[in-house]
C-alpha cells in the first residue's frame, strides 16, 4: 500500500486480509461510507429540488 492509491483501489485488499481484523474493518468502513455520503447528498439533493418544484408549482 502507498500514498499514491486511491480508496477504492484499496478495496481489492479486502480478499487479503484477515476476516474481522483492523486492517478489514478500516477497509469496510470506508467502503460504507464511500456508499453512504453520495447516497444521502443525491437523497437530500432530490428532496431540496421537489421542495422547490413544489413552491414553483412545476408539474412532474
Amino acid at each position: 500500500m502507498n500514498g499514491n492509491e486511491t480508496e477504492p483501489a484499496r478495496f481489492p485488499e479486502l480478499a487479503e486480509v484477515v476476516f474481522g481484523g483492523p486492517h478489514y474493518t478500516v477497509l469496510f468502513a470506508l467502503a460504507v461510507l464511500l456508499f453512504v455520503v453520495p447516497f444521502g447528498i443525491n437523497f437530500v439533493g432530490d428532496q431540496a429540488i421537489a421542495r422547490m418544484e413544489r413552491r414553483m408549482g412545476v408539474a412532474s
